[in-house]
């Protein structure tokens, strides 16, 4: 068999880039991208929790790795209001970071969800408990 060198000249070529859907970085935190997914399609925030690794929800509450000792992050801003993760909408949510180190929030708690949001969000009111 001999091969026959051969030459193709190209009129166009595309290049698609996709970003990857899960990342774990060197601190073993998990980021799940969530803009232009299907996951942006759920009703509300705990069904996309139930699509997170190490994130299980029940009737009960929220536990991350086993432990309801957690905290919601926001922007990357430590948040402590229920009222307002309740009010967020999936489809507003660029990434989701599940952290399991507490190096970068309060020390008192062992893991932080953590919501990233996309530019076109629209701006939400911040509640404080007492």
């Amino acid at each position: 068999m001999n091969l026959i060198p051969d030459a193709f000249i190209l009129n166009e070529v595309s290049i698609k880039a996709k970003k990857p859907t899960i990342k774990i970085n060197s601190e073993n935190n998990i980021s799940i991208n969530i803009e232009n997914t299907k996951l942006a399609e759920v009703e509300s925030l705990n069904d996309l929790l139930k699509f997170l690794p190490g994130v299980i929800v029940t009737p009960k509450g929220i536990q991350v790795f086993g432990s309801s000792d957690y905290t919601y992050m926001i922007n990357g801003k430590e948040n402590i209001s229920q009222l307002e993760i309740s009010v967020l909408r999936p489809e507003d949510i660029k990434e989701i970071e599940v952290i399991t180190s507490n190096a970068k929030f309060d020390a008192t708690k062992k893991y932080a969800i953590s919501l990233y949001f996309t530019l076109a969000q629209k701006s939400f009111c911040c509640f404080t408990e007492n």
